[in-house]
């Protein structure tokens, strides 16, 4: 199945599992204060910022290996490195309950809930790997259907957990977790049926997915503090009712970044396969698919900061329309990340994986002390605009670094 054809399934799949969250916003931002709502985005976060350590860099390794190994040593892989996440998750736990006292006085959030936050992260372990599995077998009607059930299973306990039960930002976080559990169980059985993880344990395979993790980790632990420390510098410097306001317009935000997950499950294969037939023809053919994508992302960026006010008047209490300003400077960090997303598989690609590391270590020190500086000078609007200026530093300087390691002919691609 072609690029195209791909993304735009891909796109539906992503935009519906988007919706449904938007669906909750009048539900949350009327039942919730925006401290209690800022209470959700920080546990949330801290969730999202814990699964790096979770996966260590497997399912990445996951992807890569499949256009590289023969399917027997695939499943092996498979199998040996679920003992990973398993692993990572009661180290994780111990550590967070030794240090559950501190971190919650914090972060302004409840003691008892801290320990809880790498099992919700290794909820998503397996649901992660399925997803991308079925990515790298070109298979986006199946990869819809679990994306989409997973959403609907979050939205539908949402729902009863919060109107039925009664709880209010617990039954929002207890909601995503039944969801990614009753989806793992059944990702397993999909799994082993199809014997995909009925390989043996083999330790040298294990030893090279941790090898490869290990350049991974730093890297995606640094995008996850450009992405996401956001929400708890807010936290720390400003408030939580004040993140309450801007987990709002990040909520709303991410829509633009569903279009651009959307595009990255159609797009990492394509360049995979370009690279593996390594011609002069197949690299223009890239290059040209890649300025066509950057032109579809600034587009997409100024027709999504146009409809943001609607969106704001549709859906959200008038508690939280001071954060529109958020919306415009998040959406900007977002499109220098497409920008960015193009070029760095072909890193992940050829396993220079410690190189990748050391830039974005660098920029997200950098943007964490930027956006210290300017949450005290400018409160919570001067977080999202750290973000959007990093985020363009950190574009520019992943492709001066593929150009390096696999040029690709951006000039000739405009010849006929």
């Amino acid at each position: 199945m072609n690029v195209g054809r791909s993304f735009l399934i891909y796109l539906s799949s992503s935009l519906l599992s988007g919706l449904l969250p938007l669906m909750l916003m009048p539900l949350l931002t009327r039942h919730l204060a925006p401290e209690e709502y800022g209470i959700m985005v920080t546990l949330t976060t801290l969730v999202t910022v814990t699964l790096p350590l979770i996966q260590w860099g497997t399912i990445s390794y996951l992807g890569v290996q499949y256009f590289r190994a023969d399917i027997a040593e695939f499943v092996e892989l498979f199998s040996t490195i679920l003992l990973v996440p398993v692993v990572s998750c009661l180290v994780l736990v111990a550590l967070f309950t030794l240090t559950s006292g501190a971190l919650a006085g914090l972060l302004d959030i409840p003691r008892n809930w801290v320990p809880l936050v790498p099992v919700m992260a290794t909820a998503l372990y397996i649901p992660m790997a399925t997803l991308n599995l079925l990515r790298m077998r070109s298979q986006p009607f199946m990869y819809g259907a679990m994306e989409l059930s997973t959403t609907a299973l979050n939205f539908g306990l949402t729902l009863w957990l919060v109107l039925a039960v009664g709880l209010a930002w617990e039954g929002r976080l207890l909601g995503v977790f039944g969801a990614n559990l009753t989806i793992s169980l059944g990702a397993i059985v999909w799994l082993w049926c199809r014997r995909l993880i009925t390989g043996p344990f083999r330790k040298s395979l294990l030893s090279g997915a941790l090898r490869y993790g290990s350049g991974v980790v730093p890297h995606e632990l640094a995008n996850q503090s450009m992405r996401l420390a956001d929400r708890l510098i807010i936290a720390l410097v400003v408030g939580q009712t004040s993140l309450g306001a801007y987990g709002v317009a990040a909520q709303i935000a991410t829509i633009m970044l569903v279009m651009l997950t959307a595009l990255n499950r159609a797009w990492t294969p394509f360049v995979f396969s370009s690279l593996r037939e390594n011609t002069y023809q197949a690299r223009i053919l890239l290059v040209r698919r890649t300025y066509l994508v950057h032109v579809g992302l600034i587009l997409f960026f100024v027709l999504f900061n146009l409809a943001t006010p609607l969106v704001y008047e549709m859906l959200v209490d008038v508690r939280y329309h001071g954060s529109q300003p958020a919306v415009f400077w998040l959406s900007l960090g977002y499109l220098f990340n497409g920008f960015y997303m193009t070029v760095v598989d072909r890193i992940f690609y050829l396993k220079k994986t410690h190189l990748l590391a050391a830039i974005t270590v660098l920029n997200a020190t950098a943007s964490l002390s930027l956006a210290f500086v300017l949450a005290e000078t400018m409160g919570a609007v001067g977080v999202p605009i750290a973000f959007a200026i990093i985020s363009g530093v950190v574009a520019v300087m992943v492709f001066v670094l593929t150009q390096r390691l696999s040029p690709l002919p951006w000039w000739g691609a405009s010849k006929p």
